[in-house]
């Protein structure tokens, strides 16, 4: 049986449009509704469509004002047991720091999830601690978790990957984990996770404002045996930080040969 795709962006749906729309949400394996006016009201008929729905692997509902509310109730959709969702994006969601609460329990929850994007919601440290509690789960198997806004690694191209890799960036669209108000703060939490994550790949922390000592907290877990082994690639651009820091970043890729610090 042959797959199903629906990729919708920048289209303000109508009820009648959406009622259309719902069946299809309920059969395709990449679902992609990109800037379409999606409010809280509505992500109560997508959960359901979502339970339904044992097909699908991809979905994509950045720059929808969803709100934690519906941010939740997708949440809630993608939990049925027989969903097998890969690759989530949230990107531009309105998500804060209070509707990451749920995010520990998801990311134990969802096993099949390898990608998820969350950049350019206003979450900050608090919402990234959050987070860093679900990848200290085993349960946890993502591989890439993008947090900022524009990310130069991947593309959000016509192979409909949204997210493959740890992200926390900001630039022009398309984004990522940056603009995530991330500070030095938010980086103990992550750096703890580093420590004890193994399948994180990417990560992403671009133009956030986390400054020298940020980065010294994630040199210092990277720089610990065992630690993050998995990691390919730490994009860090638009960070600001000192040439002593610069130095270190260096240092850390040779100790690291399969380590690569871009910025």
């Amino acid at each position: 049986m042959p797959t199903m795709d629906l990729n919708i962006q920048c289209e303000q749906l109508s009820d009648s449009r959406w009622a259309e729309l719902l069946p299809r949400i309920q059969q395709c394996q990449w679902v992609r509704l990109d800037d379409c006016g999606l409010s809280e009201v509505r992500c109560k008929d997508l959960s359901s469509a979502l339970q339904a729905n044992p097909a699908l692997t991809e979905l994509n509902l950045r720059n929808n004002e969803l709100g934690n509310a519906g941010v939740q109730l997708v949440l809630q959709g993608l939990q049925s047991p027989t969903c097998r969702i890969q690759k989530l994006s949230l990107q531009n969601c309105g998500l804060t720091a209070a509707g990451c609460a749920v995010l520990p329990g998801v990311l134990c929850a969802l096993s099949t999830l390898r990608e998820l994007c969350l950049s350019d919601n206003p979450f900050g440290d608090t919402g990234l601690q959050l987070l860093c509690e679900g990848l200290l789960d085993a349960r946890c198997h993502l591989e890439r978790l993008q947090c900022g806004q524009r990310s130069s690694v991947g593309d959000t191209g016509s192979d409909h990957s949204e997210c493959h890799d740890l992200v926390l960036t900001s630039v022009p669209p398309p984004s990522r984990l940056g603009d995530c108000d991330v500070t030095n703060n938010g980086c103990s939490s992550l750096a703890s996770a580093l420590l004890a994550n193994h399948s994180l790949r990417v990560l992403e922390l671009s133009n956030n404002c986390m400054g020298d000592p940020g980065v010294q907290r994630l040199v210092d877990s990277l720089r610990q045996p065992g630690c993050a082994l998995a990691l390919e690639k730490l994009v860090l651009y638009d960070i600001y930080w000192t040439q002593a820091m610069e130095d270190q970043l260096q240092a850390l890729e040779e100790a690291r040969p399969s380590l690569r610090v871009i910025s």
